[in-house]
């Protein structure tokens, strides 16, 4: 799977994805660090990505995914997470085959819990 990880996330993640196997880039080595949501959300689709954020913007299903995105993950930690901690549930969801399956074309809010993957909401 190919994932596009947002500012908000360490740079690590990118590293971690790539060690199970992935495609992964930090929107900081593509010159996206400043980018809107907007802007991280079409250089995802256009290169068949899906998304790793902390940004809950990205979390309303009546508008997300749009049409054409692989797929969004917010990772629902605190604020004061360390990234050692932000590696960790991600890499639980990474670890879960039964969660990868789901990801297409939907949004997974993982926090250090549970998995939790929904759907856009017709229109």
């Amino acid at each position: 799977m190919r994932f596009l990880v947002d500012q908000n996330m360490p740079r690590s993640v990118v590293d971690l994805a790539v060690s199970m196997g992935h495609e992964a880039s930090h929107v900081a080595s593509l010159g996206l660090a400043d980018a809107d949501d907007g802007k991280v959300l079409q250089h995802a689709i256009t290169a068949g990505a899906v998304i790793v954020t902390r940004d809950r913007d990205f979390s309303d299903s009546r508008t997300m995914p749009p049409p054409g995105c692989e797929g969004i993950i917010i990772i629902d930690v605190p604020e004061t997470a360390r990234a050692d901690f932000i590696r960790t549930v991600f890499a639980r969801l990474l670890s879960s085959p039964e969660a990868m399956a789901g990801l297409h074309n939907a949004i997974a809010i993982v926090d250090a819990s549970r998995v939790r993957i929904t759907r856009r909401q017709s229109e």
